[in-house]
Parts: structure tokens; C-alpha cells; sequence
């Protein structure tokens, strides 16, 4: 047995790990996040319908975060050494009222789970923040408004992970490129 057998540390904060979209021929996509533990599914699904973003991406070569509007999410696949699987789709978005323009997660694009906005600005206080993408520092309660690991920990921090975009999943166009 060699330490990359060992499964990733599942407690703590929740973090993504990595990330893989597939483009599909028709211009939509998937993304898989590999998290290192279960998600709270009640804090996750809550950006199923709140407004808030429960994702930030950077893309290469930029230091602006775009959110990331969550449609959907899966029930979590352990995957080993890989930590847990979801299935996540949805839209990404330049402000709180600009969502779906022509931009997907594309291959290098830096993903992590979203903070409060004050976490964000200590972590680097250059990011350009479009009309208030990062999450409020609170919630209405006063708790915290991030998404928590489902031992309770929130994600208190940027923890950035790079994603690997895969090629279509329809490769019925190759045979006529000669490839």
C-alpha cells in the first residue's frame, strides 16, 4: 500500500480538492467537484434557491472571481483516495443580475467553495468583487452564511483548485477530421 491509496482527510472545513468539466457537443456541460468530505446537504441546497453562490472561479491569468449559480447538485460518491464526488450544474455569473453569458468552467479556471466577503479581502484584497459576489457575513440568524462540512465545520477560507476540462462526449465529428 503506498500513501497515494490513503483517502484524503474527511473532516474540517470543506474544501474542493479538483474539479472536471466536460463540454458536451451541444454547448452545455457538467462539472464534477472532488470535495474532501460530505457536504451539509441542507447548507449546500439552500443556493438552490437563495440567489447566493455557493462557488467563485477565477480565470487564468485574471484575478476577478465570477459566482457560480448552482441548478443542481448530486448526492455525493465516495471515490476513495479522490475524497466525494458531486455532479454540479449551473451558470456562471459576472454580478448578483448577469448570469449565463457565454462563459463556462473551463480547463485551468481555479474553483473553490465561496467565503464571506470579509475572509475574501483578508486572503487577498486585490480581487475584483462584481456586485457582491462573495457570500454576506452573515446570515439571518447571524451564523455564518457558507456551506458546511457535513460534521458541521464551515469553510472559512479560499482553498483553490484547478479544473481539467474534458473533450465532447460526442466524438462523432472526429472521424471526419480524419482523427
Amino acid at each position: 500500500m503506498s500513501l497515494s491509496d490513503l483517502s484524503p482527510v474527511r473532516f474540517g472545513a470543506p474544501r474542493i480538492l479538483k474539479a472536471e468539466t466536460i463540454q458536451k457537443k451541444n454547448g452545455t456541460s457538467e462539472t464534477l467537484i472532488y470535495v474532501n468530505n460530505i457536504l451539509n446537504d441542507a447548507s449546500i441546497r439552500q443556493f438552490l434557491t437563495n440567489g447566493e453562490f455557493p462557488i467563485v472561479i477565477m480565470k487564468p491569468g485574471s484575478n476577478t472571481l465570477y459566482g457560480f449559480k448552482l441548478e443542481s447538485i448530486s448526492n455525493p460518491i465516495n471515490v476513495g483516495s479522490e475524497g466525494y464526488a458531486y455532479k454540479i450544474t449551473g451558470q456562471v455569473c459576472i454580478s448578483r443580475t448577469e448570469c449565463g453569458v457565454p462563459l463556462i468552467i473551463g480547463s485551468g479556471d481555479s474553483l473553490s467553495f465561496n467565503v464571506k466577503y470579509d475572509d475574501l479581502k483578508e486572503h487577498n484584497p486585490n480581487y475584483v468583487i462584481f456586485d457582491g459576489l462573495a457570500l454576506p457575513n452573515t446570515d439571518v440568524n447571524g451564523d455564518l452564511y457558507i456551506r458546511a462540512s457535513g460534521n458541521g465545520t464551515k469553510a472559512t477560507k479560499i482553498s483553490w483548485a484547478e479544473n481539467i476540462t474534458g473533450v465532447p462526449s460526442d466524438f462523432s465529428d472526429c472521424s471526419s477530421r480524419g482523427k
